[in-house]
C-alpha cells in the first residue's frame, strides 16, 4: 500500500513538469506591426519583410502550345464521339411516329428528340447523352408512357470546343 502512494506521488511530479514544459500552443502570438513574420536570410542577416498582395510589379506570361491548337483543329474536323440516346418509336407509318412525337413534345419540352429514316423504318430517339447510366435513368423516366424504350448505341456531336 506505500508503494501505492510513492508510485503515485512520483507519476504526478513526473507528468506535472511535462504540462508546464509544454508551450501554449492554442493561443496566438502577441500581435506586432509586421503583417507576417516571412524571414528573409541574406548574408546571415535577418530582416522582416511586409507581404504586399496589392502590388502592380508582377506580370503573366501565357505560352500557348502549339499541341493544343492542332487537337482542337483534329476534333473540329473529327466532331463525332459515340454516344447513348432512347429509341422512342419505330415504324414504317409516318402518322404513328408523329403521334409519338408530340406526346413527348408534351411531356418533356426541353428535351431534344430527332428521328431518323432508314429504309423502310422511321426511328424516333430522345436525348444524346455520354453516359450510358445517364441514358438508362432518361429510359427509365420516360418508360411510364412510351412502353418500347431501349438505349441505342448512336454516333453523335461533339460540342464545340471553341465555346468553352
Amino acid at each position: 500500500m506505500n508503494n501505492y502512494k510513492y508510485i503515485t506521488l512520483f507519476s504526478l511530479i513526473f507528468y506535472s513538469e511535462f504540462y508546464n514544459c509544454q508551450d501554449d500552443w492554442t493561443t496566438f502570438p502577441a500581435e506586432n506591426n509586421v503583417d507576417s513574420n516571412i524571414v528573409e536570410k541574406q548574408n546571415n542577416d535577418t530582416t522582416l519583410k511586409l507581404l504586399d498582395y496589392n502590388s502592380k510589379l508582377g506580370n503573366i506570361n501565357i505560352i500557348k502550345v502549339g499541341k493544343i491548337d492542332s487537337l482542337i483543329n483534329k476534333l473540329d474536323k473529327e466532331n463525332t464521339i459515340l454516344g447513348y440516346t432512347v429509341q422512342i418509336e419505330v415504324s414504317q407509318q409516318t402518322k404513328l411516329i408523329n403521334e409519338a412525337r408530340i406526346k413527348f413534345i408534351k411531356k418533356y419540352p426541353k428535351k431534344q428528340i430527332f428521328d431518323e429514316y432508314i429504309a423502310p423504318n422511321t426511328y424516333l430517339y430522345a436525348g444524346s447523352f455520354y453516359d450510358k447510366n445517364d441514358a438508362y435513368a432518361f429510359k427509365n423516366e420516360i418508360s411510364k408512357s412510351f412502353s418500347n424504350t431501349i438505349v441505342i448505341k448512336k454516333e453523335m456531336e461533339l460540342p464545340s470546343l471553341r465555346d468553352f
